[in-house]
């Protein structure tokens, strides 16, 4: 046995529920039961309230018990599990005051209403009065009773049903149904909005249109609903008697009477009516009792609801991180790479293999088009399905239906589809890639030194298979992976391996066939400057003397940007001649070669170039074609590089290396000028008043230039021995 104290829910710091009795103020005190009549004590019987037991005979025991009087504990039986078929309500009731089933009592709110009104209710009718009234009202009372423990056991019914909803929208929608249902309540459920700090309507009974033409959100202070709401405190009143309570128009147009139930944090069920009286204190209580654990099953559902959000959000934040972790290891894996790998054909393989490494990618494809400009051909490949590259021709091509790769290999602009068959019509190779299982792609130009080394192609098996980042990711890797590839190529051209010399005659494009025919005389490519980040300056011997208009006949032919002359002491004067456009060394040296001999007459231009025999030289043809230097081949020849005098060499880059790219361009215009001859050919002050510098900046440049590399040669050899 054990004694138990119920009240509305709240607990105190043993965990025990408590509870004023609703007549006295005091604690409901619960006597519970539940082995044999043989552990009741009447003395305990005669401090308890109330009596909860599964027993029958403890019910006939407490109600035989001569010392206890009329006035006897209200028996509670707890329903088992296992009641059989004939423990129905009308016979348990026979022998007790009312019947609760063991789910009940683990609510505490539900049990401790129960019991305030039984109490209250059977202390009325067990003075004197209703002793006397005659077995006819003692009839009443227990119809009255029956229909009350119907009501309740179909409210608990209707808790079950509201816990075991599947959202909070459908306990919501069953909250309104039962209301009508058993309590005949119309009534609009409204919950509390935290964003906007207001009561918005969120499922209502169809009823309730006939009273109310709109549900208006409840802000502060404007409706009863806030004040039950913020209170918590059940509100009850009527259009005559509501005082200075604030009352919104838009819910009272019509109503007489209302009925407001807080729902703890969730928000406040409001019931309308047009029947003044409409709100008894039974429908009260009812309703009340009904609320009390609506509120749990919707705060319930509430938490559940936030749970899931809260894991879709953190599964959501999981999947970015996994993401942006794969993301940062494919920059670092393709970086190992880089660094580690010296052959051109090794860095695209494994270019290829890590990039099919990546989720949903089935296949990794590095192109580069044909000498002849026409097709797409393939340096690596990495995946499956390769049959796809067999059956469908990849032309470069600017058409929006074409290949992705083939187009980016005629725009030098990233291509990404999403969805291949979103346009399946559009191309006819979205068919081809479809029955490989290709639903998405994206192709990245490789581009270096303005040079486009190749196109890597990735294809997804589904849509939308590469999203933004790592979409971002390849677009920066690329211009990596092509600056690594050009820097091998020339490192490959460095070194003491077998050259190709072509002879070349220029039909159009280089401007300094323009050059002759403007001057009319033969002109000769002196040297020139390679870097990158500036245009392109050539230094050129004309065969004739310098007359006052020549620098300005030389600026007017197009692709010259300026002009100037560098040395005019001999019969071949020097010109410095800065262009607008890459020019055919600028080609050459992109592929680690140079232009060893150009001259250029008013009726022809032929050069002389040498490449490192590595190269495609049907490549570098046709680079040389789609930046307009139209060209015959006259003559192929094999050399090695002992039958040239060529400073391309490792040392000679590690020189260069040393110097500012102000300082190699001040020198090489000093050398090409004359100023190191002797006796010299010209001045500094010459030199430096076609750089556009002054005097003693140029002085400067050139002894620094100086010191960096006979320091790097000699103090090279002395560490060399």
């Amino acid at each position: 046995m054990a004694g138990l104290e119920a009240g509305d829910g709240s607990e105190n710091d043993a965990g025990t529920p408590q509870s004023d009795d609703t007549d006295t103020g005091q604690p409901i005190t619960i006597f519970a039961a539940v082995d044999s009549p043989a552990t009741l004590k009447t003395a305990t019987l005669e401090s308890s309230d109330c009596l909860l037991t599964c027993d029958r005979d403890v019910i006939a025991a407490v109600r035989s018990n001569d010392a206890i009087d009329d006035t006897y504990p209200l028996v509670y039986v707890l329903e088992s599990d296992d009641s059989g078929e004939s423990d129905t309500v009308d016979t348990l009731l026979e022998d007790a005051t009312d019947v609760l089933t063991q789910e009940t009592v683990e609510m505490p709110a539900v049990l401790a209403h129960r019991l305030r009104r039984a109490l209250a209710h059977t202390r009325a009718t067990t003075s004197a009065d209703t002793i006397d009234s005659g077995d006819s009202d003692q009839s009443g009372d227990n119809t009255d009773h029956v229909h009350a423990c119907e009501t309740l056991r179909e409210l608990h019914d209707a808790t079950q049903t509201l816990l075991s909803a599947d959202s909070t929208d459908r306990a919501a929608e069953l909250l309104i149904a039962f209301a009508a249902e058993i309590l005949g309540l119309e009534a609009v459920l409204y919950r509390y909005d935290d964003r906007a700090n207001e009561l918005s309507p969120q499922t209502s009974a169809a009823g309730l249109d006939a009273l109310v033409d709109s549900l208006p959100q409840i802000h502060p202070e404007t409706d009863l609903a806030w004040t039950a709401f913020i209170e918590g405190q059940v509100q009850s009143v009527t259009r005559d008697e509501h005082g200075p309570e604030p009352f919104h128009p838009a819910l009272w147009d019509n109503a007489q009477s209302g009925l407001y139930l807080p729902l703890g944090s969730y928000g406040v069920l409001v019931s309308l009516s047009r029947d003044p009286a409409r709100y008894d204190e039974g429908t009260i209580d009812l309703a009340t009792l009904f609320a009390d654990t609506a509120e749990s099953a919707l705060e319930q559902h509430s938490r559940a609801h936030s749970l899931r959000e809260r894991e879709r959000e953190l599964t959501t934040q999981n999947e970015r991180l996994e993401r942006r972790h794969a993301i940062d290891q494919l920059r670092s894996d393709i970086e190992t790479i880089l660094l580690g790998t010296d052959s051109r054909s090794e860095i695209e393989q494994a270019i290829c293999d890590r990039c099919v490494d990546i989720e949903a990618c089935s296949m990794a494809w590095l192109s580069e088009p044909t000498p002849g400009g026409t097709q797409l051909q393939s340096r690596a490949i990495a995946g499956r399905e390769r049959a796809y590259l067999d059956t469908v021709a990849i032309p470069p091509s600017d058409d929006a239906a074409g290949e992705p790769a083939g187009r980016v290999a005629r725009t030098e602009s990233p291509v990404y589809i999403e969805n291949v068959a979103a346009n399946v019509h559009d191309g006819e190779w979205r068919g081809t890639a479809l029955s490989s299982n290709y639903q998405s792609v994206i192709a990245v130009p490789l581009i270096a030194s303005d040079y486009l080394y190749g196109v890597l192609a990735l294809y997804g098996d589904r849509p939308a298979a590469f999203d933004e980042p790592l979409r971002s990711l390849l677009s920066d890797l690329a211009t990596t992976i092509a600056q690594t590839i050009d820097s091998v190529t020339r490192a490959t051209a460095d070194q003491d391996t077998p050259l190709t010399e072509l002879e070349l005659e220029i039909q159009s494009g280089s401007v300094l066939s323009r050059i002759a025919s403007q001057l009319a005389t033969p002109v000769e490519l002196a040297g020139t400057t390679t870097d990158e980040t500036t245009p392109a300056v050539v230094f050129i011997a004309v065969d004739c003397p310098l007359e006052e208009t020549t620098i300005d006949r030389i600026r007017a032919v197009n692709g010259v940007a300026t002009a100037a002359v560098i040395s005019d002491v001999s019969q071949r004067p020097i010109l410095q001649v800065t262009l607008e456009s890459p020019s055919l060394g600028g080609v050459v040296d992109t592929y680690g070669g140079s232009v060893r001999e150009l001259v250029a007459t008013p009726e022809t231009t032929t050069a002389t170039v040498v490449v490192p025999d590595t190269v495609d030289v049907r490549t570098l043809l046709t680079e040389l074609e789609r930046r307009n230097i139209s060209h015959t081949l006259l003559a192929r020849r094999e050399r090695s590089s002992d039958d040239l005098t060529s400073p391309a060499s490792p040392s000679y880059d590690a020189l260069l290396e040393a110097l500012t790219d102000r300082q190699r361009e001040v020198v090489q215009t000093a050398y090409h000028g004359g100023f190191f001859d002797w006796p010299r050919e010209t001045t500094g002050e010459a030199i430096a008043e076609s750089l556009d510098i002054s005097s003693p900046a140029f002085h400067k440049h050139v002894r620094s230039a100086e010191w960096k590399l006979f320091s790097r040669l000699f103090d090279d050899r002395t560490r060399d021995g």
